[in-house]
């Protein structure tokens, strides 16, 4: 990846948060209350970007829906692991991916910020949660759940059409993809005993499974010429585009192969086997992953996208779409062969997953390549040569008696053989090594001189920390489960805050060094491997009478992430740049004393390694405080400080709270109705209730007033970027906490109905409810005023009351469970209205102009 896309991705990133931020203006901000605002095109063929309303931007929803449906993938995996149905697996594989694809068809032509598209969005994702819901357990249910979306995306094609004439054709077409797939569903769901056995619901499956190309090829060729296609077609942001399908691939990838090993703990720990498959997995993803981004040919960069097959022609582009879900079946299955192997399956089963899975993914890849306009014919051909004829060999395996271990180590030196032919390839045709593999020391990303003279690089998420942050969500995840099993809270918020610690280190560094060269790469792999073997080792349940002993491999792991941090990160840049030998030491001084710690505690009792665990902590949560008010008496402060990015700081973090929010609390609320015979609708409601608080709550972080990058609190001074640093871990442990609490509410209602009543559910959900809101309502405060300050503390007083009306359900012992839930809801639901409605009645003239940022505040490169 070279540093022009990365400065430029930032840049786009910029832009976005920008055009998406409905405060920058009072018009902006009144926009959204418009409901029923007629519809527009986000770009036409006389138009260029500028006229989209989302600066061709992925939004937050469209984030959480692939988190969601790649969850669902995922879940499709319980069934087929007991009978071995591929043709099953595929089938409801294209009914995640039908829904994903018109879905995406049309966002990214009429997506808009206004009401209507927030209500659509948020009927989606009920939609999606029925459909996790009803997996495995009810083919009527899921039929259903599928259907009713197709039914939303039919509604608003044609709600699009009948406000423009311009894009009739286009819906007429798209529209009726929907309708078809409607019926579909419709008739599967009528049936009494639908089942994928039946070969009138497998023969409807089929058929929904080839709706789309049905629908895009005669597409392609209705608008073959210039004319009909300026006539019929309706263009899509490019960048957007690209955006969305490398977004599925990289959490395919995670959800099919971190996702479900980060949670076979237990078996990793008892089973020398098992431990084998999910390291292999492991180093399987991490090659995948370079091979897939780090190696491309074409960026989604301007330079190079007019050679991408999506603009290279009608034809290229339309097989290029046709073929990507394929890759991801293939990447889904491959996963699947590792959970098999890791769990004890067939061995035929697992040869079979494990050879098929990497053979389809490669040649689909390869198919894809083989449609880019080459930059270089002969290192394009070598490509593509080597390629096709090593995915063929993923194949051989099948031949043979071969282990599941074995398969492992075939296609590993098979994706490893692909990832040095693509570097070698390219380094022998043009003489020079690829941008991105060369190993060079350590630099600054920004420093303040190069941020005064606007001459400043930009930090950008990298594609391994976005596995980071997944790896994240599944160890919440998991001590959401182990909370639900021991209610031990105090050992959850202490270990809940070491992974954060952990993750938040990582993120300092990256925001001020991070780069895309060899020698990142291979730490960050490290890093990657240390994370998941803390995963594995939280399987390890330590008992209160001793600790001394247990839980090795999580000590193991949390002391050698510190310690790869201190010595592998932070000593490269000790060595090789003097100006931030100050902060660096500082932090990696922290990181020492945290590992030395932990290695103490291997030798300690119950009680005092739940101590020593206080104090790493203590450390982990005031080391940028105690670093900040030390360095406030130094005259300089620019000699000792780093300057860190926003827009770095901005990304990261929504990109936690999404992950978290669809991980760790909406999935784990999709439970199945008809898991409870004699009290199915109560369950039916809470999973409902559970999807509303979560829009809820993705309004109130994203949508509600977001702040411009001038008035943010990052460039508003030291102790306000530090303030929101430390709101946003208290609002990220606060949603883990609900997340934890709302399936023990949920299985409540189920056990006992409308009256059950689970006290330590109840008092779980409604203090972690009132905590997020809290914790959101101060996060504002550490932003600049941008409203006159009455509307700003009207806001405050009024949120903050209907959060602390949260915890009135605890005061009485007569309160059902069902009561709590919809109480938590309502008043969640009430907040971002409330807020909204109040910048309504204040009118434009509420807001003032940003003020110029704070000299020593983190900035805005």
């Amino acid at each position: 990846m070279t540093v022009a896309r990365e400065n430029e991705s930032a840049r786009d990133l910029l832009r976005s948060e920008r055009a998406t931020s409905d405060a920058t203006d009072a018009a902006g901000a009144l926009a959204k209350l418009q409901l029923f605002r007629a519809p527009r095109l986000r770009e036409d063929w006389a138009t260029n970007q500028a006229s989209d309303p989302l600066s061709g931007q992925v939004t937050h929803e469209e984030s959480l829906w692939g988190v969601i449906v790649t969850m669902g993938i995922c879940g499709v995996r319980d069934k087929i692991l007991v009978d071995h149905d591929l043709q099953c697996y595929v089938l409801h594989f294209f009914c995640f991916w039908g829904v994903m694809s018109t879905s995406r068809n049309y966002a990214g032509r009429f997506n808009d910020t206004d009401g209507f598209h927030k209500l659509l969005w948020a009927f989606f994702t009920l939609g999606m949660i029925g459909q996790c819901a009803f997996l495995n357990h009810s083919e009527r249910g899921f039929a259903a759940s599928t259907g009713f979306l197709h039914m939303l995306l039919a509604v608003a094609h044609a709600r699009a059409a009948w406000y423009l004439p311009r894009v009739r054709f286009f819906c007429a077409c798209y529209g009726a993809w929907s309708l078809v797939a409607l019926a579909i569903f419709a008739v599967i769901a009528s049936q009494e005993a639908a089942s994928v056995d039946s070969s009138t619901v497998s023969g409807l499956l089929w058929l929904n499974a080839f709706l789309e190309p049905m629908v895009m090829v005669p597409y392609a060729f209705a608008t073959r010429s210039k004319e009909l296609k300026d006539k019929r077609d309706v263009p899509v942001n490019l960048t957007y585009l690209l955006r969305r399908l490398e977004g599925f691939n990289m959490m395919n990838i995670v959800c099919s192969f971190l996702f479900p090993l980060g949670l076979q703990g237990t078996h990793f720990l008892s089973s020398g086997s098992s431990a084998m498959s999910i390291l292999l997995g492991t180093l399987y993803v991490i090659l995948l992953k370079l091979s897939l981004v780090d190696c491309a040919e074409i960026y989604s960069c301007k330079e190079a996208i007019k050679k991408h097959a999506l603009s290279r022609s009608r034809a290229s582009a339309t097989a290029y779409l046709l073929a990507f879900p394929l890759g991801m079946l293939g990447i889904a299955m491959t996963g699947l062969g590792y959970v098999a192997a890791t769990l004890g399956n067939t061995a035929a089963f697992e040869r079979q997953m494990l050879c098929l899975g990497p053979f389809l993914t490669w040649m689909t890849l390869t198919f894809q390549k083989s449609l880019h306009r080459a930059s270089n014919l002969r290192m394009h051909t070598a490509n593509l040569l080597v390629s096709t004829l090593l995915s063929f060999a993923f194949l051989l395996p099948l031949a043979t008696e071969l282990s599941a271990h074995g398969c492992m180590v075939v296609s590993i030196v098979l994706i490893l053989a692909i990832l040095c032919s693509e570097v070698a390839i390219q380094t022998i045709t043009t003489s020079e090594v690829p941008e991105g593999w060369t190993w060079h020391t350590p630099r600054l990303i920004a420093d303040w001189r190069e941020i005064r003279e606007g001459r400043a690089s930009i930090a950008t998420v990298s594609s391994q920390e976005h596995f980071f942050t997944v790896l994240f969500a599944v160890c919440v995840f998991q001590l959401n489960m182990d909370l639900r099993d021991n209610q031990d809270l105090e050992i959850y918020v202490l270990q809940f805050l070491i992974f954060l610690g952990i993750l938040m280190t990582g993120k300092r560094y990256a925001n001020r060094y991070g780069d895309e060269d060899l020698a990142h790469k291979i730490l960050w792999s490290v890093y990657g491997f240390l994370l998941l073997l803390m995963l594995e080792g939280l399987a390890e349940h330590p008992t209160h009478t001793t600790l001394q002993g247990q839980r090795r491999l999580y000590k193991f792991a949390a002391m050698s992430v510190f310690l790869l941090f201190a010595l592998g990160f932070k000593g490269r840049v000790l060595c090789s740049i003097p100006r931030a030998r100050r902060f660096t030491g500082y932090f990696a001084s922290c990181d020492l004393i945290c590992a030395a710690l932990i290695c103490a505690t291997c030798y300690m009792d119950y009680m005092s390694t739940e101590a020593m665990l206080r104090i790493v902590v203590g450390i982990l949560m005031l080391q940028d405080w105690v670093f900040v008010i030390v360095t406030n008496f130094v005259t300089d402060k620019e000699l000792w400080d780093v300057p860190m990015n926003i827009a770095y700081v901005v990304s990261r973090l929504n990109g936690l709270f999404m992950e978290v929010l669809g991980v760790a609390v909406l999935v784990p609320n999709a439970i199945f109705p008809g898991s409870s015979a004699d009290h199915a609708d109560c369950v039916f409601w809470c999973d409902v209730l559970a999807v509303l608080l979560a829009v809820a709550l993705k309004m109130g972080y994203f949508d509600v007033d977001p702040p411009q990058f001038a008035n943010h609190a990052v460039r508003r001074s030291r102790w306000t970027a530090l303030s929101f640093l430390t709101v946003n871990q208290l609002s990220l442990l606060s949603l883990a906490m609900l997340g934890a609490g709302l399936p023990l509410l949920i299985t409540s209602v189920g056990d006992g109905g409308w009256q059950a009543r689970h006290p330590f559910a109840q008092a779980l959900t409604c203090g972690a409810a009132c905590m997020v809101w809290i914790s959101l309502i101060l996060t504002r405060l550490t932003h600049r005023p941008y409203t006159r300050l009455t509307i700003r503390y009207t806001k405050v007083v009024l949120k903050g009351g209907l959060a602390l009306a949260m915890l009135l359900p605890l005061a009485s012992e007569d309160v059902g469970d069902f009561s709590v839930l919809i109480t938590v809801t309502a008043l969640s639901t009430a907040i971002p209205i409330v807020e909204q409605v109040v910048t309504a009645c204040a009118g434009a003239d509420c807001f003032q102009q940003p003020s110029q940022p704070s000299a020593c505040s983190a900035t805005d490169a």
